[in-house]
């Protein structure tokens, strides 16, 4: 668990740092280390077991950010704000769900929905192709791969669920569907932002695929999204 946790945040502060390049927040080096802090403190506090104090420490820096326009008139602020929500809050939830019981299994399938949502968009993109999804945020999206995406992340969730007992088949392939869409929103997403700054990748770490978010923007909407479902499940089923 303190392995995975270290794993995690560690992708999240280089999430940070592409964060801060690309949003050119400045003075920078005062942003990365707001992101670092609300990070490490969150990552931390969570794998000691105190979930509410991780997710109070994200948004008391990402309140404060966002008031930072409507104060000090500093731009630098909102993209601070929206910094620690974008890079801290994935992390707390990856290390959450790795916590809990079956936390591994369950860590195993978002990630095998997720690449298996990104397999068969690219497949069917390719071989099908046909309208556009969002051709003025990215003109390389079309509706056949989305939904060849989606599909072919609900065929791996039934084969996970079914090989490791994750739960009913048909529940959890319904869920890789939902994760497939969730992982879609972060790409479009990360798209609109990239357009936004004007930059083609978020970051050079990784030569030929772009940064370190250009590879994590899925898991970084669907991590949140799952986590807070069952968080939710367990308070009102006990």
């Amino acid at each position: 668990g303190a392995v995975f946790a270290a794993l995690v945040t560690l992708i999240c502060l280089l999430m940070a740092f592409e964060w801060v390049q690309m949003t050119c927040i400045h003075p920078s080096r005062f942003g990365l280390a707001v992101l670092s802090f609300v990070t490490v403190a969150a990552a931390l506090a969570v794998l000691m077991g105190h979930a509410l104090i991780a997710f109070s420490i994200i948004v008391v820096v990402a309140f404060f950010g966002f008031l930072g326009p409507l104060i000090l008139n500093a731009r630098a602020g909102f993209w601070i704000g929206a910094g620690a929500i974008y890079t801290a809050i994935p992390a707390v939830s990856l290390i959450w769900m790795r916590e809990g019981d079956g936390g591994g299994v369950l860590i195993a399938w978002l990630l095998i929905a997720i690449w298996a949502s990104d397999v068969g968009g690219y497949i069917f993109g390719r071989w099908l192709g046909g309208a556009k999804l969002i051709p003025m945020v990215s003109p390389n999206k079309t509706w056949s791969g989305a939904l060849g995406g989606a599909l072919l992340a609900g065929i791996a969730s039934m084969i996970v669920a079914t090989g490791f007992g994750l739960g009913a088949p048909l529940s959890v392939a319904f869920l890789g569907v939902v994760v497939s869409i969730l992982a879609q929103v972060g790409d479009v997403v990360e798209s609109a932002l990239k357009r936004a700054f004007q930059v083609k990748d978020s970051g050079r770490l990784i030569p030929g695929h772009g940064g370190v978010m250009d590879r994590v923007d899925g898991i970084a909407f669907a991590a949140p999204v799952v986590a807070l479902a069952l968080s939710l499940s367990n308070r009102f089923m006990g």
